[in-house]
Order: structure tokens, then C-alpha cells, then sequence
């Protein structure tokens, strides 16, 4: 289901490649936290100048000694680690949010012009 209205695309400054490695992280993550007798999973993204913002949520759950790690950038598995470092070397910020049954990771990178983006 698409929700919202349509956007142009979101210009970002970023290394394709370490982007896609990133994302792909995080839905493996969500899809493989989500409990067995089924859940949401979803992804967004939206502009919050002066960033671009993808979101992934899930209804999986994440322990508290788990975001702990995340915040101090010593996550259990290597993927969170190295995608932490991804987005900090692209100028970029990555949290996470967790509630009750839910959880949401956001990546936040720098916004380019679209000319700008050209030029590069």
C-alpha cells in the first residue's frame, strides 16, 4: 500500500553503493526481527531539510541491551557497526527508536540540489 502523496526524488550526497549495503542491512535486520506468527514492515522516505530521511520500521522488537550497543556504536553483528560508520563517513546520522512491539531505524543524509547533484 502507498501512503502519502508522491515526491520527486530525494537528492542526497552519498556513495550509491554504501547506501544500498546500508539499506539492505537494516531490512535484513527487520525482516528477520519480526516475530514468527507475522508483523509489519515498512519503509519511507521523506525530506526534513536540511536531510533526506529513509525510514524502516518493524514490529519487531529490539532489547534494550541491544540499542545500547547501537548508540555506543558496538552492535553485536558487524552490519549495524559498519552501517553506522557508512552513514557517519557520508556526513550522515543513523537512530533508532524503539517502542513497545516496534522499532524504527532512521538514516539521515545531507540534501543536494538536484544541479548540484548533476555536477558530480
Amino acid at each position: 500500500m502507498i501512503e502519502g502523496k508522491w515526491e520527486s526524488p530525494l537528492w542526497v550526497r552519498c556513495f550509491p553503493l554504501h547506501l544500498e549495503r546500508v539499506i539492505d542491512n537494516l531490512l535484513n535486520n527487520a525482516s528477520n526481527a519480526i516475530p514468527e506468527e507475522g508483523g509489519d514492515l515498512s519503509i519511507r522516505s521523506y525530506r526534513k531539510d536540511p536531510w533526506g530521511v529513509v525510514e524502516i520500521n518493524n514490529t519487531g522488537q529490539i532489547s534494550e541491551e541491544e540499542k545500547d550497543r547501537f548508540i555506543l556504536g558496538e552492535g553485536r553483528g558487524r552490519g549495524l557497526h559498519i552501517s553506522t560508520r557508512l552513514i557517519k563517513n557520508m556526513k550522515g546520522v543513523m537512530s533508532l527508536e524503539s517502542r513497545e512491539g516496534e522499532t524504527t531505524f532512521s538514516v539521515m543524509l545531507p540534501l543536494v540540489e538536484p544541479k548540484d547533484a548533476e555536477d558530480h
